[in-house]
């Protein structure tokens, strides 16, 4: 089934995370090959155009490409890991996600969260 869903990818039928849901179709993976070999992946979603970036280190953002107001483009970054808050001081600090696999669940997650 895994290279069925494989062949059909690489075919341009179905997008790279269509296993996780019909919904998810028309996701496209931007990744390249050098982000590839550092495990690194890259996902652009068009409904809200955003890009999705999940790194090796275990961090996970979604960036969108705005235009301002006043016609100047600029970039906003959401990190989409979890936050612990120490009480004792207010600082707060970013929990990396190692498995690959969750990190893709929580691009999924905020796709669908955003789509909405």
């Amino acid at each position: 089934m895994e290279t069925l869903l494989l062949d059909l990818e690489n075919l341009g039928v179905i997008g790279p995370l269509s296993k996780y849901g019909h919904d998810l179709s028309d996701i496209k993976e931007l990744s390249s090959n050098c982000q590839i070999k550092r495990g690194n992946r890259r996902f652009y979603d068009p409904r809200t155009d955003s890009y999705y970036v999940s790194y090796s280190n275990g961090y996970v953002r979604r960036i969108n490409h705005k235009i301002h107001f006043l016609g100047f483009p600029h970039t906003v970054m959401y990190p989409l890991n979890k936050r612990i808050r120490n009480p004792k001081d207010g600082e707060g600090s970013v929990v990396m996600e190692p498995c690959p696999e969750k990190r893709i669940q929580m691009v999924i997650a905020s796709i669908r969260k955003y789509r909405n």
